[in-house]
Parts: C-alpha cells; structure tokens; sequence
C-alpha cells in the first residue's frame, strides 16, 4: 500500500502536466506559420497581404493540434477548411502555413478505421479545389491534399504498428501466465504425490499388519487401526489446505501452516508406527528457513520414509539434519530390507517423487542425490540453501 499511492500521485502529476506538449507544440507550428508568412510578403507581391483575417485563418489552422489527441476528426476537420480558405482568399502560401493540417490527418488517422481514414483524406480535394478555382491555379488543388494523404497513410501505419506491439505483448503476457498456472500445477501435483504416496504407504503397512494380528491380538489390530485413522486425518488437512489455495479463498479458515522441519518429530511417529525404526539426529542451532526451503526439506525426508515403507520395511532408517550459516543438509539412508529385497538396486532417484524433489531442490538453488548405498541400503541427500528467491 506504501508503493501504491506515490504511483498514483506520480500519475496524477504526469496526466496534470500532459497538456503542455500539444501546447508547445501548437506554438511553435503557429509562430513558423504566421512568422514565415510574414516575412515572405515582400517576396511575393502579387499576393493578398497578411491582414487580421490571415492571421485568423492561420491560428484557426495550427491551434486544433492542441486538442487532437482529444478530438482528432474534430481538430483535422476546423484545420483543413481553415487552410482551405486561406488558400482561396489570395494569401501567401510560402509558408509552412499547412503544417496543422498534417499534425491533425496524422492523429485523426491513429483513432480511426482505414475507410474513415481513406474518406477524411479524400474530403481534402475538394476543399482546396475551391482555392485553385478562385485563385486559377491548379496546383492548389494537389499540393496539400497529397500531402494530406501522407500524413493519414504515415498515422494509419503508426497506428497498426502499436496495435501489433501491443497485441504482442498481450500475447507475451498470456504466455508468462501460462507458464506460471502450469509451474504451479506442476507443483501442487507434487504436493499431491508427497502427502497421498506417504499416506497411503503408510495406511497400506498398517491395514495389512491389522489385518494380520486382528484374530490372535486384537489390541495390536486396534493400535494399526489407531494409526490409520491418525495418518489419515492428517492426509485430508493437507489436502484440505491444497484445495483452499485452488479456489483462492479470501477468508482465513483455519489451516495449520504448510509442513516443515518442526513437524519432522510427527511424520517419524507415524513412520515408526508403520513398522519402521528411525533416528534423528539434528546438529547445529536450527536456523530461519525460508517457506519453500522448509517446505522442500519435510518433504525429501517424507518421500525418502515412504520409500523405506513401502520397499524396505522393518529396516532402520537414520535422519540427520546439518544446520550451517548458509545452508541445510539433510540425509536419510537405511540399511535395506531384512531378507534381500532387490528393490533398492534400481537405478537412484527414478521414482517420480524423487524426481519432483530434485526439480524443487535445483528450483531453489540447492542439489538432491539419491541412489543404493554398499550396505544394502538407500540413501537420500539434498542440501539447500538457507535463503532463496525462488519458490517452489
């Protein structure tokens, strides 16, 4: 709000002052029209003498350049007709004395259509052939008029080249908006992958070891009941969140921030309720994250848990958190599943979820490395930047 109004003011200031050009412009046109014709009577003696009338006639001529932006057709109309009658009243035409003219053609055809345009430019002919009838000189009917008709044909194209730019950078303005609904699509999507994939992971481990236990120790089957229903809630508050910012709601309804490190204690909980024993382990004093960064770190330590749970569970998976002054390395590597499972020999980070963080990592200038550790393990390692520009 602070930057708004002294645009305003700056605007309101800049329209205040608009006048002043057309009306130095209108000066000048009219003291070269009515100087220069004044100086060139003694070379032309023949012709009418500059009296009150001329001088009349030739403001009228030059003075509607003042108010052509306005009234272009208007102002084009009062000058062409007052040259007009200065031609044909005998004075001088020695002069610059048609130059109002032109200014006014060119800005009546930068506001109009190309047959309103042609139809004003063609009305100059017969204006000045009354001059070259009552003066007997041809030339007064073509001189000007052509003139004219260069000057409609010079505003006409002036004014379709604006309008190509300005379509083009409407254009270029539709592209950038384009790219930004599908960066953010693109980014919800993995918002959606990350919470559905870890939730769902985790319910699946927690339906089958219900469905296990349920007849010999049902309190165990209640516990993994317990647990889904707590993954659960917590998957559809953050769906819940996601889909408020879809619809751009205005008021505030009570959402919880977005994930970050401080909700690791949480997210380990119900990792380990899945069936998989995990450690943390934080060094260095926590430092201020900015949301995209906090946002990205949660969400490399959920997808490398839900890795482990669904390929690996039973393993031991082992978190570790680096703070420094300038950057966060996070790390999360286990110790493979308990009888051999291949499945972490795969080629590392093909999986669409490690990609989508990868992309996110290099989004806010940090870097992501995944793959198969000697042990039989996986191991997962990104290290972001404590400060960003860029969001993910």
């Amino acid at each position: 709000m602070d930057n708004i109004v002294p645009r305003m003011a700056v605007r309101a200031t800049s329209e205040r002052f608009n006048w002043i050009g057309p009306v130095l412009m209108t000066a000048a046109l009219l003291a070269l029209a009515v100087g220069v014709s004044v100086g060139e009577e003694a070379r032309t003696p023949h012709q009418r003498l500059l009296d009150p009338l001329g001088i009349a006639l030739l403001i009228a001529g030059s003075l509607p350049v003042a108010v052509s932006r306005r009234r272009p057709v208007s102002a084009y109309l009062v000058a062409m007709t007052s040259i007009g009658a200065y031609q044909a009243l005998g004075y001088t035409i020695n002069s610059p004395y048609f130059l109002g003219v032109l200014f006014t053609a060119y800005a009546a055809a930068g506001r109009a259509h190309r047959l309103q345009s042609a139809g004003l430019a063609a009305l100059a002919f017969p204006v000045y052939a009354v001059g070259a009838v009552v003066q007997s000189r041809p030339d007064l009917a073509y001189g000007v008029p052509a003139l004219t008709i260069a000057a409609f044909v010079a505003g006409q194209v002036a004014m379709d080249l604006r309008a190509a730019s300005a379509r083009r950078e409407q254009q270029a303005r539709r592209q950038a908006e384009l790219r930004m609904l599908t960066e953010e699509r693109l980014r919800i999507a993995r918002e959606l992958h990350d919470v559905i994939s870890h939730s769902i992971a985790t319910i699946g481990v927690q339906a089958g070891v219900a469905a296990h236990v349920l007849d010999e120790h049902p309190e165990q089957a209640r516990e993994a009941l317990l647990a889904i229903k707590a993954v659960s809630r917590d998957a559809m508050r953050d769906l819940r969140g996601m889909l408020s910012i879809l619809r751009q709601a205005d008021e505030a309804d009570g959402r919880e921030p977005a994930p970050g490190l401080v909700r690791l204690p949480e997210l380990l909980e119900r990792v380990r309720g899945a069936g998989v024993s995990v450690e943390l382990d934080i060094q260095g004093a926590a430092c201020p994250l900015t949301p995209a960064t906090d946002l990205a770190a949660y969400r490399v330590v959920q997808e490398a848990l839900t890795n482990v749970i669904r390929h690996a569970s039973g393993a031991t998976a082992h978190v570790s958190v680096r703070y420094a002054t300038d950057h966060v390395q996070i790390e999360v590597i286990d110790d493979g599943p308990a009888q051999g499972d291949r499945a972490h020999s795969a080629a590392p980070g093909t999986g669409h979820g490690l990609v989508g963080l990868r992309e996110r990592a290099m989004t806010l200038g940090g870097t992501l490395d995944a793959g198969p550790v000697e042990s039989g393990g996986f191991r997962v390692s990104t290290h972001l930047p404590t400060s960003s520009g860029s969001n993910a």
